[in-house]
């Protein structure tokens, strides 16, 4: 009678160690992708953290929400000339914040697993490179 159970208790275990081994597997290609991406050109750059943010690996990581809201930079303008839909109006970010942004990630996937105090500050950083208004990007 022993048996079934530790039958259960072994599946079980197995079952929830593979569940484990594959969060921290999409966390680390996450991370991954976004360090690749993050030492692109500025083009690809854009494009590969709008493919990374809709990667399975990186909605269900930790970094999340801070790629999306990243890649929604993507979609906005860089400079003063260019003009927005009309009924936008211009949505203007400031190009170098932007970059400052991407090379302070880069440089904390370097060091390793990004603590939670870093998204929080990285979030921080990157909401300063909005527009005035704040209404385009992405509230977690």
């Amino acid at each position: 009678m022993n048996r079934p159970h530790l039958v259960i208790a072994t599946t079980a275990l197995v079952v929830s160690t593979f569940g484990l081994l594959a969060h921290a597997e999409s966390v680390s290609s996450c991370e991954e992708r976004i360090q690749d991406c993050l030492v692109s050109a500025s083009e690809q750059r854009n494009s590969c953290l709008q493919t990374a943010a809709a990667s399975v690996a990186c909605t269900s990581s930790r970094i999340g929400t801070l790629v999306t809201k990243r890649a929604h930079f993507t979609g906005l303008q860089l400079s003063p000339e260019d003009q927005g839909p009309a009924f936008l109006g211009p949505q203007i970010i400031n190009r170098r914040c932007v970059d400052n942004f991407d090379s302070a990630w880069s440089a904390s996937l370097v060091k390793g697993a990004i603590s939670q105090e870093t998204i929080n500050r990285l979030t921080a950083s990157l909401d300063e490179c909005a527009p005035a208004d704040g209404t385009t990007l992405p509230r977690p």
